[in-house]
């Protein structure tokens, strides 16, 4: 599986989370007024936004991403 998945996947995961999130926010509970989350929201977006294309691109591990994985899957494993 090639390494741009992951940053793809996490990226897409992190913009719905935000956009939920968001959604929350101002359409159920009705936040008119500007606040920090707003700040998160926007920086996050850009962010991954910017990252998921540079990772298809360079196809590179960029954030360690896959060290972690295989890190945590090894310490984690029952055998």
């Amino acid at each position: 599986m090639p390494v741009s998945f992951n940053y793809v996947a996490i990226g897409l995961s992190i913009n719905a989370s935000l956009f939920l999130a968001m959604h929350y926010d101002i359409e159920v509970r009705g936040t008119l007024y500007y606040w920090w989350f707003w700040n998160v929201y926007v920086f996050g977006m850009y962010f991954t936004d910017l990252i998921m294309p540079l990772a298809l691109i360079v196809n590179r591990d960029i954030f360690g991403i896959k060290k972690l994985k295989n890190y945590s899957s090894a310490k984690f494993s029952r055998a």
